[in-house]
């Protein structure tokens, strides 16, 4: 599968994920012609696979994975950096194809489809199917909105994800993870130092009220002294 080739050496990637991922109904049991068989063209199927591939396969994902908690209760990936001429093919390829929601993520209805044998996503009763390019504004907001900040739309020129790319050669998402990693890295010092800082001047400030405290004590302690010394 063309979409998953430049993941193809990788054991994570294999050809049973590479098949599902290029399926209507993936192997996430996302079905993407949830507006009809004919509702989403081939090449914009393709762009998907390759988005899923992506997900799916590439080993270089940690530093966009946000943990569970409250707001997001399952493990997912948040403002990876898609370069913006990935952005730019994806929403050429899918701008004519029909969807029912902006925020795929969010917005569908879950439930049993008979007519596949699945749970999947359906487009609530209250929407229509329109044209891509008539939901989102452009293609950033597109490849941002989509997947529910999935992706972070970022210029070519700085470190950035790739979805294609050849499986002959290194995968350069790598240095991109890398780089993250480091800035990351350097922003979780930077603020430890000044954490500590903060606590060692909280600290100073506390002892220098203690001290003054102390030494108005004695002040006042010699004072008394000092008049009981004179009145006898």
């Amino acid at each position: 599968m063309l979409q998953c080739s430049p993941w193809s050496s990788l054991s994570c990637c294999s050809q049973e994920t590479a098949n599902r991922a290029n399926q209507p109904l993936n192997h996430l049991d996302f079905d993407v012609n949830h507006c009809g068989e004919k509702a989403v063209s081939e090449k914009c199927r393709r762009e998907f696979a390759r988005e899923l591939c992506y997900y799916s396969c590439d080993p270089y994902i940690t530093p966009w994975i946000l943990k569970p908690d409250r707001t997001f209760p399952k493990e997912r990936l948040m403002q990876v950096p898609l370069c913006e001429s990935d952005c730019k093919r994806w929403w050429t390829a899918c701008a004519d194809s029909f969807t029912c929601v902006r925020n795929w993520r969010k917005h569908f209805t879950i439930k049993f489809d008979g007519r596949i044998n699945a749970t999947v996503n359906q487009c609530p009763a209250n929407s229509r199917c329109q044209p891509i390019r008539a939901i989102f504004n452009d293609s950033k907001d597109f490849c941002q909105t989509v997947w529910d900040n999935h992706w972070r739309v970022t210029p070519d020129q700085e470190d950035c994800i790739k979805l294609s790319f050849s499986p002959n050669k290194p995968n350069p998402n790598r240095h991109v993870a890398e780089v993250h990693f480091h800035e990351e890295n350097l922003r979780q010092s930077n603020q430890q130092e000044e954490a500590t800082i903060t606590l060692i001047l909280v600290v100073l400030f506390v002892l220098a009220i203690i001290c003054c405290c102390f030494a108005k004590c004695v002040f006042y302690l010699l004072k008394r002294w000092y008049q009981y010394c004179c009145a006898n």
